[in-house]
């Protein structure tokens, strides 16, 4: 089946900080599995552009993450 995932997603609401160049920004991950992850932010990212995420949560101590922007969806504000 297209469209498909091939790993399933868990709904979380994580804070997150990135690294974007030399800038570190904010935004919340909605959902998480270990192939992806859903990151919200006020950032327009272009696909293909690296970050380097600190992921943080109330039960677990920071956890680092390298990530490539696969697709950006933009919500109008």
């Amino acid at each position: 089946m297209a469209g498909r995932r091939k790993a399933r997603r868990v709904g979380r609401r994580l804070t997150c900080e990135f690294g974007v160049g030399d800038r570190v920004h904010r935004g919340i991950v909605l959902n998480i599995s270990r192939l992806g992850l859903y990151l919200q932010t006020e950032l327009a990212l272009e696909p293909g552009t690296e970050l380097d995420l600190m992921l943080s949560g109330p039960r677990f101590p920071e956890v680092p993450l390298r990530a490539r922007v696969a697709r950006r969806l933009l919500v109008p504000g």
